[in-house]
């Protein structure tokens, strides 16, 4: 049972986790032979099992395909072939010789190096038509040829045979705008080529400067190893967020806090009570000596939070000239800045302004109202 379970553990990383030994190719080339039902979309009593029962042609396919972003490809296919097409089917004898040219966007479930890969793809179509005008049907109203377009719509299936080769089997929906709609069932092989890589199966250098196994055209880091799941970007304090985007690389934060730690509540709550302490002499830019505990708090705020800048807001209550309200809540403001550049604080870190009474907070009809307007704020951020 051991033995069992150990075969079976063995077994899921090499299917799960094979992606990591291969990088992502940038190019491919399908060589498929396809199987085509144009009988089975015409029937009015039509049943699942038609779609693969109703077999009228077949003919061949040849596809390149560009990876542009990971497991997502560009594919231009190519098909040669023939099939019955109603309203052909008033004289069975009758083939249509097909060609048809797509664009398709494809995607892959997994990363593209697993060992079996789903995938889907969509796009648009061409159909061209050999012998329209050997058909009596359509003879009344085509000369020679006839082109018609489609709406390519497939899922399917990579199967990973060696380290550049899968086997590949799809089933393809072709909406048309004749109405000649049609299914397409085909299986070939695929080979992949590029990056290069070296004997060991990892990426070469020219690749994969950095060495991190994500190739450089994935990676967002190129000179410096970093982590699959972040593009290939460093984290060197592990909180999830690469150290390109994240304003404190060396502390573990939070992605809204742009990597940098929350406040604490206790320091929250120093900001709060800061509204109500900083006090000023009346219709005066002068702070009263109760204010500076609260300010000097403050400031050892901005010391332990060296990645926060500090903005700072005065504001005024409705009594007296608008002008001279908005001037008084800028002096205001102004001061508790420069006090706090006094004790240290970087100018860099803060911005201050005023808004006179703009912006109240109670109302201006009662004394208590117009104490609570009177006042100044105090917002740490991250830039």
């Amino acid at each position: 049972m051991k033995k069992f379970s150990f075969s079976l553990l063995a077994a899921s990383c090499l299917l799960l986790c094979y992606q990591d030994l291969v990088a992502q190719p940038l190019h491919g080339l399908t060589a498929r032979y396809n199987f085509y039902n144009y009988v089975s979309p015409q029937l009015r009593d039509r049943k699942f099992a038609d779609i693969w029962g109703d077999i009228d042609g077949g003919g061949v396919e040849l596809a390149y395909q560009w990876c542009f972003a990971p497991q997502t490809f560009l594919v231009i296919p190519v098909k040669y072939g023939s099939a019955r097409i109603p309203p052909s089917t008033v004289n069975p004898g009758v083939n249509h010789k097909l060609f048809n040219l797509d664009a398709l966007l494809q995607y892959e479930l997994f990363r593209h190096e697993n060992l079996i890969n789903p995938y889907f793809h969509f796009g648009v179509g061409t159909t061209f038509d050999f012998d329209a005008d050997k058909d009596r049907v359509f003879r009344e109203r085509v000369d020679k040829r006839d082109l018609d377009f489609n709406i390519p719509l497939g899922i399917g299936l990579n199967i990973r045979l060696t380290r550049n080769i899968d086997l590949s089997a799809q089933t393809q929906f072709r909406p048309s705008i004749r109405g000649r709609e049609g299914w397409h069932h085909g299986v070939g092989l695929t080979y992949y080529w590029g990056p290069e890589r070296d004997e060991d199966g990892m990426l070469s250098k020219v690749n994969d400067r950095d060495g991190d196994g994500v190739v450089d055209r994935f990676d967002r880091c190129p000179d410096v190893p970093g982590l699959a799941s972040l593009n290939g970007c460093p984290d060197r304090d592990g909180d999830g967020i690469a150290d390109d985007e994240d304003r404190c690389p060396d502390v573990v934060g939070t992605a809204a806090n742009k990597g940098c730690p929350e406040l604490a509540q206790i320091d929250k709550d120093v900001l709060i009570r800061a509204v109500r302490a900083v006090q000023f002499e009346t219709a005066q830019a002068t702070l009263l000596p109760e204010s500076l505990p609260v300010l000097d708090e403050i400031a050892s705020l901005m010391q332990r939070y060296p990645a926060y800048s500090l903005r700072i807001e005065g504001h005024t209550d409705d009594v007296g000239d608008d002008k001279m309200n908005l001037d008084l809540s800028k002096r205001r403001a102004k001061t508790c800045y420069d006090y706090l550049v006094s004790k240290g604080v970087s100018a860099g870190r803060m911005s201050h302004d005023g808004f006179g009474e703009t912006r109240p907070i109670a109302t201006n009809s009662t004394p208590e109202g117009r104490e609570q307007n009177r006042r100044v704020e105090f917002e740490l951020f991250v830039r």
